[in-house]
């Protein structure tokens, strides 16, 4: 429930709850939490579902996110879901879009805990 009220306030809409009886906070786009501000497409992807390619648009020349480095930006998007040893975000590539900003495609591998699988 914790990692729905988190997106739910980045991207500034719903309900988030925190007490058994139903107490709530209503997130809004003007709330200090907000940080999403479209999802859109514009085009066919190339790649399939099965890929599970994510793609993020920064606000940010693709200079700049360059020398942030993929490592620091994969460890950042790492800790925005979740931490967890056992998921590794890897950065399938950055290219610079229009309006000076940058498009980082990511995608998530989980591996299983278990021993053998």
């Amino acid at each position: 429930m914790t990692k729905w009220n988190q997106i739910q306030a980045f991207w500034g809409t719903g309900r988030g709850f925190y007490k058994k009886d139903g107490a709530h906070v209503d997130f809004t786009p003007q709330n200090h939490f907000c940080r999403f501000k479209a999802v859109g497409f514009s085009c066919l992807p190339s790649a399939k579902d099965e890929d599970g390619l994510i793609s993020l648009v920064c606000g940010k020349e693709e200079k700049e996110m360059l020398q942030i480095g993929k490592e620091k930006i994969s460890g950042a998007i790492h800790k925005i879901i979740g931490g967890s040893p056992t998921i590794s975000v890897q950065i399938d590539s950055i290219r610079s879009i229009p309006q000076d900003k940058t498009e980082i495609t990511i995608y998530v591998n989980e591996q299983s805990s278990a021993i053998g699988s």
